[in-house]
């Protein structure tokens, strides 16, 4: 009992001894703190000021940023050369294709402007040319969260979903593709810088750049029309095709032969035989219309019409005549 009592006591002694020491540290630097405060001239002159401090440190920071990302800088006169040839041509970049030499550019710069949208709309298409296409998906959709309005990450995603054989995502984010305005894109890629970087370095960039957007608005919808065709929605091919028929988009045949196609799906065999014969009128290098033309008027019971076209299709085929676009040549953009 005794030693318990003792150990008692010392626990106690030792706690408030603890407890004492602590507040005269405290006084000692309160005291110390209240005598520099009445000399506050001498520890902070008139002109000091934290904001200026802080506006200071970000300074260095952000040119700290700069400096990092200077040495992984891409070519950028390279890229936009590329960039114009395709977009010339009124393709995208296929898989492997792609003017992305430095990922890690993009990459670092992601981490040091997080709220930059266009960062994650290149990286995105960085990713995706480098076969890393969770990572480009997750990128675009980052891009969209950021900005909603700016048709390239919704048609690159669109894209991506198409050939990864996801339909209807792919028709869902192509049709929100498609609704935006194209002003207000062109004005996103002509203002971030992320972008000036880029097309800076080119000659008669804004032709070539309206020029492509124009074209991937059709592809955005030649896409959506495909899935709905993988789909078997033949019904609503024959309404879409006959919109962008309408609407003069460009590429008419591609419309005019799927609406033919979805029609002879649909044994509508009358309507076929019109799209098909509009189609040919300027198409005559493919076997497939002039197939479905022949077996359209086969249904309809005029033989000698049928076996016309149908012998046509055999000689288009065996002579290996390029196939009607299934979208395979439709890829990702920068713009």
């Amino acid at each position: 009992m005794a030693i318990k009592e003792k150990l008692k006591t010392i626990v106690y002694i030792v706690r408030w001894a603890t407890i004492g020491c602590f507040l005269f540290i405290l006084s000692a630097y309160i005291v110390y703190v209240l005598i520099h405060y009445s000399r506050g001239q001498e520890l902070f002159p008139n002109n000091f000021s934290f904001s200026r401090l802080i506006k200071q440190h970000d300074d260095v920071k952000e040119k700290s940023k700069v400096v990092t990302l200077s040495y992984s800088k891409p070519n950028f006169a390279h890229m936009v050369q590329q960039i114009a040839n395709n977009s010339k041509v009124g393709h995208g970049f296929l898989r492997g294709t792609g003017p992305c030499s430095r990922i890690d550019y993009y990459e670092k710069a992601s981490v040091f402007y997080p709220d930059v949208s266009g960062i994650h709309d290149i990286l995105g298409f960085c990713y995706y040319h480098n076969s890393q296409d969770e990572k480009a998906v997750k990128s675009y959709q980052e891009s969209i969260r950021l900005n909603s309005h700016n048709f390239w990450p919704f048609y690159n995603l669109g894209v991506i979903y198409f050939h990864g054989k996801e339909y209807e995502k792919a028709y869902a984010i192509l049709q929100k593709a498609f609704q935006l305005k194209p002003a207000i894109t062109l004005k996103i890629i002509n203002t971030v810088g992320i972008y000036r970087q880029i097309w800076g370095e080119g000659e008669n960039v804004e032709g070539w750049m309206n020029q492509g957007l124009k074209t991937s608005y059709t592809d955005a919808f030649k896409l959506m029309l495909l899935s709905q065709y993988y789909l078997k929605n033949f019904s609503v091919m024959v309404q879409m095709a006959n919109y962008a028929i309408s609407s003069g988009l460009e590429d008419q045949g591609f419309f005019y032969y799927y609406a033919g196609l979805a029609a002879f799906l649909l044994e509508e065999h009358e309507k076929s035989v019109v799209f098909f014969q509009k189609y040919i009128e300027s198409n005559k290098g493919q076997y497939e219309p002039f197939y479905y033309l022949g077996m359209s008027l086969k249904a309809m019971g005029m033989e000698e019409n049928s076996k016309r076209f149908l012998s046509q299709a055999t000689f288009l085929q065996k002579a290996k005549q390029s196939a009607v676009s299934k979208g395979e040549e439709i890829g990702t953009k920068i713009f």
